[in-house]
This record gives structure tokens, C-alpha cells and sequence, in this order.
């Protein structure tokens, strides 16, 4: 049985706590089912798993300290947010620079969930497809699987994390690789030539990354479900 992460998020902003918490909803639609738990740190905090702050590394500290999580929780990993990078965190602590993309919070997510859970092989499943993160393995109708390279599985988990609306190939680079105006699209096309080739030898014949209106999308009609 999958372990859920239990989250607290440590703010004094209203709204920062509101779109975290919409982020974090989205990213349990993802997986369609809740693994990541909200938990309000007035009553729940010795339970953590995940302390979000928001602002300076002292404030977190302090926080940290005054409810002594670190002793009663020596696994507890603090994701910090901040405008930015805090150098000489604790291992398992994660510092999120902002402004930052969902792809970005979804990876953190996701590696923490591995190291976590139960079941270290995090999968997200969408219709007859489902990959598997920590394996990076891409699995059809439960049947066949190709494992992927690291950029092929960053470019599935864009494309999932954007199956709706879809993602251009400006936001790919971006979010793949830290795109800059200096870089040739050429990387990305030859990945996603090696990507398609794979899927359509190993999984599926038919197009299932295509291209509509310059954004790319992950194909509805071989995975049974509707955009």
C-alpha cells in the first residue's frame, strides 16, 4: 500500500498558502488519487513528513526548532521557498527559487514520494498509459514498457503535466533544460525524434505525442480518454 506525504505549509501570507495548496490539488489530480495530505500545523505538525516555509531560511529554523520536529521526526525534509538560492541546506532539504514552474514543484514532489513511500515506484497514469517515475519506465495498456533517458522521461512528465492545454516547444526547452536564447531547438527535436521512435517500437503504432496549433500534446484517442 502507498504511503501518503503528510504536508505542512509554514507562512504568513494567505494567499501564498491558498496557491500552494491549489498546487499541491493539482499535483494529486496528476496521480488521480490524494498521495500528498494537507495538514494544518496548529494540530497536526508532529506528524509531518514535508514543511513547506515561504521566506527566509531563519524563519523556517525557528519554526523548526521551537516544535523541535527535527528530533521528534529526524526524516522530516523542509522545502524552503524562497526568492533565492539558500546554500548549505541539511540533505534532505529542498530550496524551490521563485518564481518557479509546476514541472518543478512536480519533480520535487515526486522524489520525495519515491524516498517515502512504501512502494518506491511512484507512477503517474493517465488512461491506458502510465509512467513510472523513480524507473523512469513508460508502460501501455499494463502490457508493454520502454524504459526512457532522462531527458525523454522530463519531456513525458511535461507533456502530462500539461495533457490539457497542451505545451509549446518554448516551455519544453524551458522547463527540460533552462532554455536560453543561445540554444538551438535542434536538442529538443532529436529527443523527441528518439522519444516518438521508441513509443511507436516498443508500445504503440500511431502518434502519440502530436502537435496541434504549435503546442504538444499526448494523443487522447490512443489512451481512451477525453481532452
Amino acid at each position: 500500500m502507498k504511503r501518503k506525504l503528510n504536508i505542512g505549509i509554514l507562512s504568513q501570507s494567505t494567499l501564498f498558502k491558498k496557491t500552494l495548496k491549489a498546487m499541491l490539488g493539482n499535483l494529486n489530480k496528476l496521480n488521480s488519487s490524494d498521495y500528498l495530505t494537507i495538514m494544518e500545523l496548529e494540530t497536526d505538525y508532529r506528524k509531518l513528513d514535508v514543511l513547506i516555509g515561504d521566506g527566509k531560511l531563519k524563519y523556517v529554523d525557528e519554526f523548526t526548532r521551537t516544535n523541535s520536529l527535527h528530533q521528534i521526526n529526524k526524516d522530516l525534509t523542509r522545502v524552503i521557498i524562497s526568492k533565492e538560492i539558500i546554500k548549505n541546506l541539511p540533505n534532505r532539504d529542498v530550496c524551490l527559487v521563485k518564481p518557479f514552474r509546476f514541472l518543478d514543484m512536480a519533480k520535487t514532489f515526486h522524489k520525495l514520494y519515491s524516498e517515502f513511500s512504501t512502494d518506491d515506484n511512484y507512477e503517474v497514469e493517465w488512461g491506458r498509459l502510465t509512467f513510472y517515475f523513480s524507473e523512469k519506465l513508460l508502460s501501455y495498456d499494463g502490457k508493454k514498457s520502454v524504459y526512457l533517458t532522462d531527458k525523454e522521461s522530463d519531456i513525458m512528465m511535461a507533456l502530462m503535466n500539461n495533457k490539457y492545454e497542451g505545451i509549446n516547444k518554448e516551455l519544453i526547452l524551458y522547463e527540460v533544460w533552462g532554455f536560453s536564447k543561445n540554444m538551438s531547438t535542434h536538442t529538443f527535436e532529436t529527443h523527441l525524434y528518439r522519444l516518438r521512435k521508441k513509443i511507436n517500437d516498443n508500445l504503440v503504432s500511431g502518434e502519440l505525442i502530436i502537435n496541434e496549433n504549435s503546442n504538444y500534446f499526448l494523443n487522447p484517442g490512443l489512451l481512451d480518454t477525453d481532452l
